[in-house]
């Protein structure tokens, strides 16, 4: 018995000095990376991107980081032998302090104490009212393959980042117009590899293959952040009830009906109604139980309800709507039909108006060999300009322009001029043409000549005389005239 008991307080002992080792280590290798990640700052502050003396500056800064875990893994073993021959604190404590103090404390504290200016003050009792400045970015990067990276600087290499996470590597990217893929350096285990976590390093298509343990390559995402919202919510009045428990119809009255189990709310109902002509009033499954509530109906008018509990019947309300706006300003394109009187005179150089074929909505085509060019994000073009600037590219044969989008998004008016006929890659918004050279070419005169040219070529011609010799001669001539 005596035996067992000595045995589990040997077991004891050593699970509670494991703790502190493993702790003790943590601390050691956070260290080699606080030095590290000051000499890699000291390397980028120092010497120019792409140099040779930075790649060896970076090169020293990884040995050294390697050097130093591999001496806290030693320290951390000679520790184990130590505590093993029972050398080990008396009293060690749970956890490390988060920063050691100026001198020793007499006993840890509970809690690891903050930094000076991070704390954040007293929270709020509930959210705030008001929505935030300025919206979160949204994105959705696709790992493409994992221990691959892009490949150096003449392979398309367009940038190289430390500290970065997937969210801002990723937004590094979609700033970047030539940027397809990026590759992030992730958490390695092996004490011995050199470790590259957050190094966020950008290039263009076609994805690079270069192997590289150590980091994850992704595709970027060119999800636009919405615009900020406004600055509180507007608030919209329910249209007026007209009945309860009365529905549409089921006559000719009736315009539409939602599918069940797909609920729409009262504003959303009477914006379905105003989006249909003919829809004066609308009756909504408020109350409605099971598969039936939210259900939205459609009708012309009033008189031709009839009774179902759960259903509220109400006139459609104009003033509480989204009015969609038009696909594109109207004065970005050439009046409907010709001017009434023709100019006097011709123009010095006549506008043309282009017609390219339209061949498709919402396809582009992709990135790659089969992309002539691509314009900046944020500078809309128009279907004239987009087209112009594909003629002027004797690669381009085609182009996707993007039209159908809300003008305050980023990728509104982007132009991509294409190497092929047909596009091979979907685009929301974007609206696919056959380029029409028929712009650009030689403009005409400035104005018609008044008469043709006074006189016909500069030579004669080699042919026979236009009328024969005055008399005819007595024998014919050996050989015709000249």
């Amino acid at each position: 018995m005596k035996l067992l008991l000595s045995l589990l307080a040997v077991f004891l002992s050593l699970s509670s000095t494991s703790v502190v080792r493993a702790q003790t280590l943590a601390m050691c290798r956070d260290n080699c990376d606080d030095a590290w990640t000051s000499a890699r700052k000291f390397c980028r502050d120092r010497y120019a991107v792409g140099s040779n003396n930075r790649k060896e500056c970076n090169d020293a800064a990884n040995q050294a980081r390697a050097s130093c875990k591999r001496g806290c893994n030693q320290s951390n073993m000679m520790m184990m032998m130590m505590m093993m021959q029972g050398t080990a604190t008396s009293n060690p404590t749970s956890r490390p302090t988060y920063r050691p103090t100026a001198s020793p404390t007499a006993s840890p504290t509970a809690n690891p104490t903050m930094d000076a200016g991070t704390s954040t003050g007293t929270p709020t009792a509930s959210p705030t009212t008001n929505p935030t400045g300025a919206p979160t970015l949204c994105f959705d990067p696709k790992l493409v393959a994992s221990n691959t990276k892009c490949e150096d600087a003449n392979d398309g290499l367009l940038f190289s980042e430390e500290d970065q996470t997937v969210e801002s590597c990723n937004e590094l990217c979609h700033q970047n117009s030539a940027c397809e893929f990026f590759s992030l350096g992730k958490v390695t285990a092996d004490l011995d590899q050199i470790n590259f976590f957050g190094v966020c390093i950008g290039c263009e298509g076609p994805q690079p293959s270069a192997v590289e343990s150590g980091f994850n390559l992704y595709s970027v995402d060119d999800c636009v952040p919405t615009a900020a919202p406004t600055a509180s919510p507007t608030t919209c009045p329910n249209p007026p009830k007209i009945a309860d428990d009365q529905k549409c119809s089921t006559s000719n009255d009736r315009l539409f009906r939602t599918a069940n189990n797909d609920p729409k709310t009262v504003l959303e109902c009477n914006q379905l109604c105003y989006n249909d002509p003919d829809c004066s009033f609308f009756s909504l499954g408020e109350d409605a139980t099971g598969d039936l509530q939210g259900v939205c109906i459609g009708c012309q008018g009033g008189t031709g309800s009839q009774d179902q509990d759960g259903f509220n019947l109400y006139a459609v309300d104009g003033d509480c709507i989204t009015r969609t706006p038009s696909a594109s300003p109207t004065t970005a394109f050439p009046t409907t039909s010709p001017t009434t009187n023709p100019t006097a005179s011709p123009t010095d150089s006549p506008v043309c108006s282009v017609s390219p074929g339209f061949v498709a909505s919402n396809q582009k085509c992709s990135s790659g060999a089969e992309r002539a060019f691509r314009s900046q994000n944020g500078d809309p073009m128009s279907l004239e300009e987009c087209n112009a600037m594909c003629v002027a590219d004797s690669a381009c044969v085609a182009f996707s322009l993007g039209e159908n989008l809300d003008p305050s998004n980023t990728l509104y008016g982007v132009c991509i001029g294409c190497t092929m006929a047909t596009p091979d890659s979907g685009q929301t918004g974007f609206n696919f043409y056959t380029v029409d050279e028929t712009c650009g070419t030689e403009p005409p005169t400035a104005s018609p000549t008044t008469s043709p040219t006074s006189g016909p070529s500069a030579s004669p011609t080699s042919s026979p005389t236009a009328s024969p010799t005055a008399s005819p001669t007595a024998h014919p001539t050996a050989s015709p005239t000249a």
